[in-house]
């Protein structure tokens, strides 16, 4: 084994012994939660975060605004069995600039009977785990009118 391998081999070993895992908080028997499952959960709903406000169209459209109305995006979302995935496009309605963003995944797993997620950049060893997202969650498209809005404005000022 090259040195260099070796040393990212230690390095990854290191970093794992010293990152919580989630098995602190989650048993062993935990499950990734299917696609099927996963779509249910979102699809046709408003997500009610803290500072954002999205919407899962059941097409698989994702729109979403900050709560003062100063950006919002449009986008797609998917699932995948254990992963809730955006991506899409933003617009800031006060200095015009936009930008993009993919991949942006939420790991969901099952333990218990109750429903845990943790952002999947965490890769599901951050001690991040939390049980709330079906609470912020509400049947419904409390996005879409207020959107459309924004964009008229948008297109118009930029």
């Amino acid at each position: 084994m090259k040195r260099s391998s070796l040393f990212a081999a230690s390095l990854a070993c290191l970093m794992l012994a010293s990152t919580p895992s989630f098995a602190a908080k989650l048993s062993a028997g935990a499950k990734k939660v299917s696609a099927t499952e996963l779509k249910k959960i979102y699809s046709g709903k408003s997500v009610f975060w803290s500072k954002t406000v999205g919407y899962f169209k059941p097409d698989g459209s994702f729109y979403a605004r900050k709560k003062n109305n100063s950006l919002f995006v449009i986008g797609k979302w998917r699932v995948s069995k254990g992963k809730m995935c955006r991506s899409g496009k933003w617009y800031n309605l006060k200095t015009g600039k936009k930008g993009s963003f993919s991949n942006n995944c939420m790991l969901w797993m099952k333990d218990g009977g109750k429903l845990w997620t943790v952002d999947a950049g965490d890769k599901g060893n951050g001690s991040d785990w939390s049980n709330k997202e079906t609470s912020k969650l509400k049947a419904g498209d409390s996005v879409s009118k207020k959107l459309l809005k924004m964009k008229k404005t948008y297109d118009a000022k930029f």
